[in-house]
């Protein structure tokens, strides 16, 4: 029951950012429009897959919240003690990559809505697949951090 709710509001969450910034784009800047979620995503990539605990934890906004399968953390120094360390706590012996399958970019805020592939480095064989839904807020500091994370593991 709690992961259908989860899933919902995941999909609630997407849809309604989605709407949001799709509407916005006409009336932006183009300084607004040169936000890049490629560039974005890429730092968030290359920090998880170099497992730099620093550079990640920079990445999230202070009010950070995190939805994976059949939990949530909700506030950075949650996010970081539930996902971040977890994850970044034994060598990395694989490297994650990411699909992209939509993404928008509003005024102050920009998502992605993808897939992910975690493949072992030694042997190039994919373990693990996953849909995700990123979402940037530009911040106070002119700085982008991650306000919202949801994976969901593919079976």
């Amino acid at each position: 029951m709690k992961t259908k709710q989860l899933i919902r509001l995941s999909f609630l969450a997407s849809s309604i950012l989605f709407f949001a910034c799709t509407n916005k784009n006409a009336n932006m800047t183009s300084a607004q429009k040169a936000v890049s979620v490629d560039s974005l995503e890429k730092v968030w990539d290359d920090a998880f897959n170099a497992h730099d605990f620093e550079k990640f934890t920079n990445l999230l906004a202070d009010d950070a919240i995190i939805f994976e399968n059949e939990w949530m953390a909700m506030g950075k120094d949650s996010v970081v003690a539930k996902f971040v360390k977890p994850h970044f706590s034994h060598p990395a012996t694989y490297v994650m990559t990411t699909t992209k399958v939509i993404d928008g970019v509003s005024e102050g805020m920009v998502y992605r809505v993808g897939e992910y592939s975690d493949v072992k480095k030694d042997s190039a064989v994919t373990f693990n697949k996953g849909s995700y839904t990123l979402i940037w807020k530009k911040q106070a500091d002119n700085n982008w951090r991650v306000e919202v994370l949801q994976t969901g593991t593919i079976k």
